[in-house]
């Protein structure tokens, strides 16, 4: 399983989860869903891979970014390979 997390301080909320590795397209449109629910809208948004696997997406917020990550008790061995890149 996987999931978008909203990271925030250290803490993690999930947004939305999936049982297969998101796409794009799906990574995408839970960003804009999230965003205009916050009653925000991002001019652009960047993204780097971690070297355990995570995703981290950047969308103007000085504190907030958004991650997908494994979900469960192996979330931290999550391999490269596995995420989209």
């Amino acid at each position: 399983m996987y999931a978008i997390y909203e990271h925030c301080h250290s803490e993690r909320k999930k947004i939305r989860s999936y049982d297969h590795i998101p796409t794009d397209e799906e990574i995408g449109k839970a960003i804009v869903e999230y965003l205009s629910g916050l009653g925000y809208k991002s001019y652009y948004t960047r993204r780097w891979t971690t070297p355990n696997g995570e995703i981290w997406i950047d969308y103007g917020s000085w504190s907030t970014f958004l991650v997908v990550a494994k979900e469960g008790e192996n979330a931290d061995e999550i391999h490269p390979d596995e995420v989209l890149q």
